[in-house]
């Protein structure tokens, strides 16, 4: 067993994205995980003939076999490890929490009692009307058991932080949002107009115009419950699309108060309190009410895993590492041990095969099917190419050493290179029913109208749709004029790789918007583009300096390049109809599945 009881926990917040994307689609998993139960594995493996073609042999039951193809059989021993070493984390960290959970619970004599969790199961009961939660159950692969037990921690982790949680600060709102530039605000408003403008509707406000009145002309914001400019009841950490100074702003108004402007991203905003949490007309108590629980559940969100890894930061765990998982050798009995507390291997284990246990053997099989085939045809991957996607990998992930991210994901370089060596076999196989496809060798002069996103936005060119439209076709202008192209690509276009000698383009090429793709590969050598395009983010002009089937030699390793690329991409797309197809033609019997 290893330990760090602190490093351990820290990962457990956070799972691995995969584990999430997983459950995400596992039907049993993604139920199961929702409630807080444990999935039990089947007592005995049932076959599913997933194909018409599954041989003659469906009927049978095999001893430790997970799958079998053809008359290969994928063991159960091997998807078992698979699943324990890639999701064991995951499963052990729930089971860390319930244990932590049940124990402090015990230790405070907080208890749940049978009326709170059939009020819960009642209310589950209403909302999947109108099937039967029965139904809903046996479709999930859980029991009213596991049900009950889900909801008794959930009530227990809400009373386990009742005494932290605390009344929140809320008033209901409305607003004038006056918006200024283009991209995403539906507006070619500059921001000294969008100024102007709220500044205007202020002095009217001053004058005794009524807001609701100058809300329903001017505002632009989307308002709630259908009401325009209407914010609804606003509480302290509500989860909205509004910006903090917006929120601090229209907590600091008492009722009736209108805020001077408040600038936002892509706006300014007048915000009037139409009431308080202290101040407010009996109709709208019930609004009050749901805003509160919703910021007491907010708040539950935050502070359970916060007290929960509090608990686990003080204890001593240590846990099985993976290579204490070796084929052919029996299972540690423990997969963790928390001050004492043994986690029994068992347990993990089943729930690692009940919940990835199906899509894991899946995975056998597609890498069965896929090095069978290339067998047949005599692909082979050398050590090399594995290599260079190894220092792919470690480059990618700087300034992580390729040793802690293995690390991290639960996994070793013998692995790695296992499931490189997979996908490059793949693309090779995929590779070889790629279409020839049209290459134009181009330069692009493109500008950008949309505004800066993100905190490092304000270094980029601010620009109205209206002002980069007038800047292209001044540009244009140069270029009829008799201005090189490419002096000009260098002076003025805002695309990475634009600037210098232009780019090789082809159907589907990444990172360049579509419109600029199909326009280069309807030109011929030597042309110009007649007109100004339209792009998602701004306008173009297009240069084609050749094509594949006309070009100077000197650009022949850059088409080269361009076309490898474009095959090793169109590949992927075609990676999982040609492994169906291997599959079909197979006799395939799934003992793990869903």
């Amino acid at each position: 067993m290893a330990k760090t009881a602190k490093t351990f926990v820290r990962g457990l917040r956070y799972p691995l994205l995969t584990v999430n994307l997983l459950l995400a689609t596992c039907g049993v998993a993604h139920f199961v995980a929702a409630l807080g139960a444990s999935p039990q594995s089947n007592s005995s493996p049932v076959p599913l003939a997933t194909k018409p073609n599954v041989g003659t042999n469906a009927d049978k039951i095999i001893a430790g076999a997970a799958a079998v193809v053809d008359d290969h059989i994928i063991p159960l021993e091997d998807v078992t490890l698979a699943c324990l070493r890639q999701y064991r984390s995951f499963v052990v960290d729930q089971m860390l929490q319930i244990h932590v959970l049940d124990r402090e619970c015990k230790r405070r004599d907080i208890a749940v009692s049978e009326s709170e969790i059939d009020q819960k199961v009642e209310e589950l009961r209403k909302a999947l009307a109108p099937e039967t939660l029965e139904e809903t159950l046996k479709s999930k692969r859980t029991s009213m058991e596991q049900l009950r037990q889900s909801f008794q921690r959930d009530i227990a982790r809400r009373l386990l932080v009742a005494d932290q949680i605390k009344a929140s600060k809320m008033v209901h709102c409305r607003e004038i949002c006056v918006r200024y530039g283009s991209g995403g605000s539906g507006t070619n408003r500059t921001e000294a107009e969008a100024r102007a403008l709220i500044e205007e509707i202020r002095s009217q406000l001053k004058q005794g115009k009524d807001f609701g009145d100058l809300c329903l002309r001017h505002s632009e914001g989307d308002g709630t419950n259908g009401v325009k400019g209407d914010l609804g009841v606003l509480y302290e950490n509500i989860l909205a699309p509004l910006e903090r100074p917006v929120l601090d702003t229209a907590f600091a108004l008492r009722k009736g108060e209108i805020s001077s402007p408040v600038k936002s991203a892509d706006g300014f905003r007048l915000i009037q309190a139409l009431s308080t949490h202290e101040d407010h007309p009996a109709i709208e108590s019930s609004l009050y009410a749901e805003a509160d629980k919703a910021s007491r559940n907010r708040q539950i969100q935050f502070l359970v895993p916060t007290v929960i890894a509090g608990i686990l930061d003080k204890s001593n765990i240590t846990f099985v590492d993976d290579a204490d998982l070796v084929l052919g050798k029996p299972l540690p009995e423990a997969a963790a041990v928390i001050d004492g507390h043994p986690i029994p291997m068992k347990d993990v284990e089943a729930v690692c095969l009940a919940s990835f246990g199906p899509p894991m053997a899946s995975v056998f099989v597609q890498n069965y099917v896929v090095n069978r085939e290339c067998e047949r045809r005599g692909i082979k991957v050398n050590d090399a190419e594995i290599d260079r996607r190894v220092a792919e990998l470690s480059k990618n992930i700087a300034p992580m050493t390729i040793e802690e991210g293995l690390k991290q994901h639960h996994t070793t370089m013998d692995g790695l290179r296992r499931d490189f060596r997979q996908e490059i076999q793949r693309t090779k196989l995929a590779i070889e029913h790629v279409k020839p496809t049209k290459l134009v060798h181009a330069r692009v002069i493109f500008i950008k109208f949309r505004p800066p996103r993100g905190p490092e936005g304000n270094t980029e060119v601010r620009r109205t749709d209206a002002e980069a439209r007038a800047l292209i076709t001044r540009i244009q202008a140069q270029v009829k004029a008799g201005t090189s192209f490419a002096h000009l690509a260098k002076q003025y276009s805002e695309m990475d790789g634009t600037k210098d000698g232009g780019i090789v383009l082809y159907e589907g090429k990444r990172d360049i918007d579509t419109a600029i793709v199909n326009a280069a590969l309807n030109m011929r050598k030597g042309e110009i583009g007649s007109g100004p395009g339209e792009a998602h983010e701004g306008y173009f002009l297009i240069e084609c300096l050749s094509t594949d089937n006309d070009h100077e030699d000197g650009e022949s390793a850059a088409y080269d390049e361009a076309e490898a690329v474009y095959r090793e991409q169109k590949a992927q797309s075609l990676i999982q109809d040609i492994i169906t197809d291997l599959i079909k033609k197979s006799h395939v019997i799934y003992y793990v599945h869903s």
